[in-house]
């Protein structure tokens, strides 16, 4: 019988906090960047993961080059997308300025691929590593280093470290600082290298040539004016421009630079969740329920990267009323009755978008151990993530 992915956390969420009877337990070593536990992967998701590895063989490698659009700059290499909510304007003959239409999405925007690739690549790479993790087989690992290779290391197919193109609008810019969010998964791809390392298909130059391209591009976010920009935002924005910076710093082993960042999202977990555990800022969305769930994910994510720095952002303000633990217990009632969601939601409501964060909960805020699980009982889930990492 498949058995739900938080069982297994229960089963950590035992082990950590009554102890082995003094046996020291064997576990593996290897922590992802999104992770503060050692990666575990119930028995019945590696079949999962190693047949999504196989159908993803023949897929890529792919590149910014690839796209048929040129960007402002005249380089390729540099990324380009659209802003997706972004339309023509009918009251105008060359339907500029676009306008924008909260919520949905314009179809033009998939005619530049480089968000697509970029995501593609991102899947494969992390994939075909998990598989290789898995069983050893080298094919994995070369197809992983195949991919990241291809979209990050050679001179003659790399993105540029920049996004000085993201999320453009006809008539209004060329770039803008909300492109930054398109990179919010980007440090999975130094999970993807490090699941790689020990394998024949990846060197030490490699290793390298990758760490180079990642601490560039968080330079880049750092002082480049969008950057900045996005640095400011009050909604998810700004929240996952924080998980992006702390990810790579710490990917790259720029721990002060992590730990500066996390002690300011402090104040930025405080000013995302009111009394009551709502999320202002997403709640003035047209699609409240995926805007919630996904900021509230990165919320979490913030406080799992402060962890490894010795920043604690789970407990904040305080012990007796935590902020993210308040988010999660707003939320949670609403994906076992969605019908009294009484916020704007245009697209389909889909419950289950809480059950990665409430099996998260579960290790954080053992006291709701009862109220959670039974919760995940009743919602259900196919399990295709592995804690905050989704599959394919």
């Amino acid at each position: 019988m498949k058995l739900p992915f938080y069982t297994y956390l229960i089963a950590l969420l035992a082990l950590t906090t009554f102890g082995c009877g003094g046996k020291k337990q064997q576990q593996e070593d290897l922590q992802l960047i999104w992770s503060s536990q050692p990666l575990m992967i119930p028995e019945d998701l590696k079949e999962s993961i190693i047949s999504s590895a196989n159908e993803l063989m023949d897929e890529g490698p792919y590149s910014v080059l690839q796209k048929t659009f040129t960007p402002p700059s005249g380089d390729k290499h540099d990324y380009m997308s659209m802003g997706i909510y972004w339309w023509p304007n009918p009251d105008n003959e060359d339907s500029l300025p676009y306008i924008r239409r909260d919520g949905l999405v314009n179809p033009e925007v998939h005619g530049i691929t480089d968000k697509r690739y970029l995501n593609v690549t991102q899947d494969i790479a992390f994939v075909c590593g998990l598989a290789y993790h898995i069983t050893k087989d080298e094919k994995y690992a070369a197809k992983s280093a195949e991919v990241l290779r291809h979209w990050f290391i050679n001179d003659s197919t790399r993105m540029n470290p920049n996004l000085n193109f993201g999320q453009g609008v006809p008539g209004i810019a060329d770039g803008r600082c909300y492109g930054i969010i398109e990179t919010r998964d980007i440090s999975n791809v130094m999970d993807a290298e490090m699941l790689i390392r020990s394998s024949k298909a990846w060197g030490e130059k490699d290793q390298q040539q990758l760490k180079n391209w990642m601490s560039d591009y968080l330079d880049w976010l750092l002082t480049s004016e969008l950057g900045k920009e996005e640095f400011t935002r009050p909604n998810n924005h700004g929240t996952w421009y924080d998980v992006q910076v702390s990810s790579l710093a710490i990917a790259v082993g720029d721990i002060a630079t992590a730990k500066r960042i996390l002690k300011g999202s402090a104040d930025r977990i405080l000013e995302h969740v009111d009394a009551e555990g709502r999320q202002p800022e997403e709640l003035a969305r047209t699609r409240t329920w995926d805007y919630s769930t996904m900021n509230l994910k990165s919320l979490m994510l913030l406080a799992m990267l402060g962890e490894k720095v010795g920043v604690d952002l789970w407990q904040i303000p305080g012990e007796d009323d935590p902020a993210i633990r308040r988010a999660v217990d707003f939320l949670l009632p609403f994906a076992l009755a969605p019908e009294a969601w009484e916020y704007e939601q245009v697209l389909e409501f889909q419950p289950e978008r809480i059950v990665p964060l409430v099996e998260q909960a579960i290790l954080q805020y053992p006291e709701r151990l009862e109220v959670y699980t039974e919760a995940l009982k009743k919602i259900g889930s196919e399990d295709n993530h592995i804690g905050f990492y989704d599959l394919p």
